[in-house]
């Protein structure tokens, strides 16, 4: 079966491309924001959500080499883009709580981005039921949890949160998650950002129940990181790309290799691929590191995003 596993819209959306230039019900807008290219994807219809088998909403991608930041600076340029672009796709009252989810396995380091990101979210709540009077718009009401995975609570990660929900009630829900890209470019220097929630598990092929709008009753915003890339993929994509560069070279000369369909070659890749232990996910070696870093500034974005009158630097000092 011809299936390329990615989580980014924008990477389903570049794969359509490729026969289709204008897909019915999806529009996209890229742009430069210094080293930073931010892609808005939005699917506007079923027709749209149908071609990329993505809900219907907004997808925002910002590819950022200094994600995995080497100074303070670089910190909170990429923490100040994040919280820009949250506040540009859902506003929330601050006196009704907003919990942060962590979703993903903290004792697996390409799957341990929620829980980690989790750690640093600058928590309120318990304050608010306090002192609440003396905050005004300055604190947002937060929690946070980290539900962890099935296989480890012996429960879905979606009903712990219906859980919380009919406890804390919020009016706002976010979910951090690890994802997998099909580009190797995009690994651990992409944030996407959407207003439809998520499936857990959805792009390395472990579905499990959707946080979303639906289930919840409220508007849920998810942010995830690309951190995997199944083999299969990243060895199609780079057959694809060395196929295509000799054809552009070689004109008529190949055409038995001009015939060749995307499906034809990615049954060609299946075939060297195959392994006796099944599927194979890719994550770089430097992923504990990146995990550190990475977790720090989703964690920093959207502490900027809920706590408007704190400074990056005040938010780092409140939840080291």
């Amino acid at each position: 079966m011809f299936n390329l596993r990615t989580d980014l819209a924008v990477e389903l959306q570049e794969l359509e491309k490729r026969h289709t230039p204008d897909i019915d019900g999806v529009e996209t807008h890229t742009q430069q924001m210094g080293e930073v290219f931010v892609t808005r994807v939005q699917i506007k219809n079923n027709a749209g959500a149908e071609r990329l088998g993505k809900p219907i909403g907004n997808y925002i991608t910002l590819e950022m080499e200094n994600l995995n930041f080497q100074d303070t600076e670089q910190y909170e340029t990429c923490c100040t883009l994040l919280k820009n672009e949250l506040e540009g796709l859902q506003s929330f009252d601050a006196q009704k709580p907003v919990l942060v989810v962590g979703l993903g396995n903290r004792f697996i380091t390409a799957d341990a981005l929620g829980p980690k990101a989790v750690d640093r979210i600058f928590v309120t709540r318990h304050m608010h039921a306090q002192l609440g009077e003396y905050f005004g718009d300055a604190l947002a009401s937060v929690c946070a949890v980290a539900p962890g995975v099935l296989g480890i609570t012996g429960v879905e990660t979606a009903e712990i949160v219906e859980g919380v929900c009919a406890r804390v009630k919020p009016g706002l829900i976010l979910v951090i998650d690890a994802l997998a890209a099909r580009s190797v470019h995009r690994i651990n220097t992409t944030v996407q950002i959407s207003d439809t929630g998520i499936t857990p598990g959805s792009g390395v092929g472990n579905h499990r129940a959707a946080f979303n709008k639906e289930r919840f009753g409220v508007p849920v915003i998810a942010i995830g990181v690309p951190t995997v890339i199944d083999a299969m993929t990243m060895a199609y994509d780079a057959a694809y790309s060395v196929l295509h560069a000799v054809q552009s070279q070689a004109g008529d000369t190949l055409s038995c290799m001009q015939n060749l369909t995307d499906a034809d070659l990615y049954a060609i890749v299946e075939n060297l691929m195959r392994t006796s232990v099944g599927d194979l996910t890719v994550t770089p070696k430097e992923v504990d590191f990146a995990m550190e870093r990475i977790s720090k500034v989703v964690a920093g974005g959207i502490n900027l995003y809920l706590h408007k009158e704190l400074s990056v630097a005040e938010l780092s000092s409140l939840t080291m």
